[in-house]
C-alpha cells in the first residue's frame, strides 16, 4: 500500500479588491472649477490636483491613468469655458454650439490624458520629493503645450487662479504665468505625494525633505513679490480713456438693408460722440474703442473715417478703433484703425492671432454640413509685430484673442512697446464668467512686461491693470467710460528677453528622468 500525501497546499486567497478611486478624479475637477471665475475661489488650486495624482498613483496600468487624465480634462476644463457652448449656439443659432463645445472639450482633454500616461511612468519610477517635483514640472510642461500653434486654446491654466494674489504672481516677470502654475502644480503633488508614500515617511526628516521644494519655492515667490511691488517704476505720465459701448453683438441670418445698416451707423456714431465727450473731460492723450466697434469701416468708408477722424479733432486725443478692413484682393482682416489728434488716420493694425472656427476654419474644405453652421469667412491675418507710435506712446495693440498668448505681448515689448492696449469684444459670451477669466489671463501680460495695460471691452470688463497686475475696472454691461493715469515704462523682463525657458527645462527634466530610469520598467501589475 503507497503512502499518499496529504495535499498541504492553502487555498488561493482571494483577490484583493482596489477600491474605486475615481471619486479623488471628480473631487479634483471640481476644486479646480472652484478655483476659476466665476466662484474664483484660487486658494483652493493649491490642493486642486492632489486627488487626480493620488488617483493616478492608485492605477494599475498606464491606460488607466490616461483614463483618470482625460476625465479631468474633460469635467474640468469643459465646465470652466462651458460658455463656448452658449457663445456658439448664439452665433449659428443653433444649439449645435453644445456640441461644438464637447468635441472641443474631448480634443482638448487629450492633453490631461497625456499628462495622466506619464504621470503613471513618473509614479512607478520615482518615489517621495522626486515625484512631487516630476509631477508638477510634467504639470507646467503640458500647460505650457496647450499654448502652442495658432489651434491652442489655452484658457484655464491654473497659474491663472491667483491673479489675485499680487506678491506671488510677481515672478511672472521672470519666467511668465508657468512658474504660478509650477508653485500651484507643486503644492498638490507634495500632499498627494505625502499620502502615497506615508508609510515611508516615519521619520520627520523625512517629512521636511519632501515639503522643502514647495515651500522654498512659494517663500521665495512671496518675497520676492513683496520686493518688486515696492520698487518704483518711472515713465512719462498721461491720461488714457478707454471706451465700454456696450454693443450686444447678434448674427443675424439675414442680412438688413442698407437703409436699416445705415440707420444703425447713425444711431451707434451718436452715441459713441457722446462717450467721447464724456472721456474728454480727463484731457486724455489716447481713446480706446473696442473690437469691432466701427459700425463700417472706419479705413475704407470715407464717412465713418470722417466721424471718428472728428471725434479725435473734438477731443485733442489719438483714437485706437476697433473695425474690420478689406483689401484690394477682397481680403478681410480684423483691424484697428489709428487716428491722430487732428483726425487724421495714421496708422492700421491687422490682428495677427486669430481665432480657430471663430475667424478662420482649419480644414474648412473637408467639414461636412458647413453651410449649416454658418461658419463666417475666414479673416485673414496680419503679419508683422508692429509698435504704434501715438505721440510718446509706443502702443502694443492686443486684439482680443492676442492677449491670451504672452509671446505676443513680449515680442512687441521687446521691440519697444511702452503701453500694453487690449481692445475686445467679449459680448458673444453673454453674461458669463468669461469677462472675468479674460482679464485675469491680461493681468498676467501687464506683469510679465512691467507695462501698463489698459483693455477697452464692448460689454466689459474695461478697465486697467498696473504693472504689478492690481485691476480697477467698471461694471460690466453698461455704457461706460473708463479714465485712468497710466507711465509710459522702458526696460525688458527677463520673461520678456528670454520667453518661455521654465517650462521648456521642466520638460528636458521629465525627459531625463524618463530616459535615465528606462531600464528600470515600470510594472503593469
Amino acid at each position: 500500500m503507497t503512502d499518499i500525501e496529504p495535499n498541504l497546499a492553502l487555498p488561493d486567497a482571494p483577490a484583493k479588491r482596489t477600491k474605486p478611486v475615481i471619486w479623488l478624479v471628480l473631487l479634483s475637477s471640481l476644486l479646480l472649477y472652484l478655483s476659476f471665475p466665476p466662484f474664483d475661489f484660487g486658494p483652493l488650486a493649491y490642493v486642486g490636483l492632489t486627488g487626480y495624482f493620488i488617483a493616478v498613483s492608485k492605477a494599475k496600468r498606464a491606460r488607466t491613468g490616461f483614463g483618470y487624465g482625460y476625465l479631468m480634462g474633460c469635467l474640468y476644463w469643459g465646465s470652466s469655458v462651458y460658455w463656448i457652448g452658449a457663445t456658439v449656439s448664439g452665433y449659428i443659432h443653433s444649439p449645435v454650439g453644445w456640441v461644438a463645445l464637447a468635441l472641443l472639450t474631448a480634443i482638448k482633454s487629450l492633453w490631461y490624458g497625456l499628462d495622466g500616461l506619464i504621470s503613471w511612468h513618473i509614479l512607478k519610477r520615482t518615489k517621495g520629493v522626486s515625484s512631487a517635483v516630476c509631477l508638477a514640472a510634467l504639470w507646467t510642461f503640458m500647460e505650457w503645450c496647450r499654448t502652442q500653434t495658432n489651434l491652442a486654446m489655452p484658457w484655464s491654466l491654473i497659474g491663472y487662479t491667483q491673479y489675485k494674489f499680487l506678491p506671488i504672481i510677481q515672478s511672472a516677470d521672470i519666467s511668465g504665468v508657468f512658474i504660478v502654475t509650477l508653485l500651484v502644480s507643486l503644492a498638490s503633488a507634495t500632499l498627494a505625494t505625502h499620502f502615497i508614500d506615508k508609510p515611508r515617511l516615519s521619520e520627520v526628516r523625512q517629512r521636511v525633505i519632501l515639503w522643502s521644494p514647495v515651500t522654498a519655492l512659494f517663500l521665495i515667490m512671496f518675497f520676492y513679490g513683496l520686493f518688486a511691488m515696492q520698487i518704483s517704476r518711472s515713465g512719462t505720465k498721461l491720461n488714457i480713456a478707454a471706451i465700454q459701448p456696450n454693443d450686444r453683438s447678434v448674427m443675424e441670418l439675414n442680412k438688413p438693408s442698407e437703409e436699416e445698416l445705415i440707420r444703425r451707423a447713425d444711431v451707434a456714431m451718436a452715441k459713441y460722440r457722446s462717450l467721447a465727450a464724456r472721456a474728454a473731460t480727463s484731457n486724455p492723450a489716447l481713446i480706446l474703442w473696442p473690437e469691432s466697434t466701427a459700425p463700417f469701416s472706419a479705413i475704407t468708408n470715407d464717412h465713418i473715417r470722417e466721424e471718428f477722424g472728428n471725434i479725435a479733432r473734438s477731443t485733442g486725443a489719438y483714437q485706437f478703433v476697433g473695425t474690420d478692413y478689406r483689401d484690394e484682393e477682397n481680403r478681410s482682416y480684423n483691424a484697428a484703425a489709428l487716428f491722430d489728434p487732428n483726425g487724421k488716420f495714421i496708422a492700421r493694425y491687422d490682428k495677427t492671432w486669430l481665432v480657430p472656427m471663430g475667424e478662420w476654419v482649419p480644414a474648412r474644405r473637408f467639414i461636412p454640413f458647413s453651410d449649416f453652421f454658418h461658419f463666417p469667412d475666414d479673416v485673414t491675418a496680419g503679419t508683422s509685430d508692429q509698435v504704434l507710435q501715438a505721440g510718446p506712446i509706443r502702443m502694443c495693440g492686443l486684439i482680443c484673442y492676442e492677449s491670451v498668448f504672452p509671446i505676443v505681448a513680449r515680442k512687441r515689448c521687446v521691440l519697444g512697446a511702452n503701453l500694453l492696449v487690449n481692445i475686445t469684444n467679449d459680448s458673444w459670451a453673454g453674461a458669463s464668467s468669461e469677462l472675468q477669466q479674460h482679464i485675469a489671463m491680461v493681468a498676467f501680460r501687464a506683469v510679465e512686461n512691467r507695462r501698463w495695460m489698459v483693455s477697452s471691452a464692448t460689454t466689459g470688463i474695461t478697465g486697467f491693470v498696473s504693472p504689478q497686475g492690481n485691476i480697477r475696472a467698471v461694471e460690466p454691461y453698461g455704457e461706460q467710460v473708463s479714465t485712468g493715469e497710466v507711465e509710459l515704462l522702458d526696460g525688458v523682463t527677463l520673461y520678456a528677453r528670454f520667453g518661455d525657458w521654465l517650462p521648456i527645462l521642466c520638460g528636458l527634466g521629465i525627459a531625463f528622468v524618463l530616459v535615465r530610469r528606462i531600464k528600470e520598467p515600470a510594472t503593469e501589475g
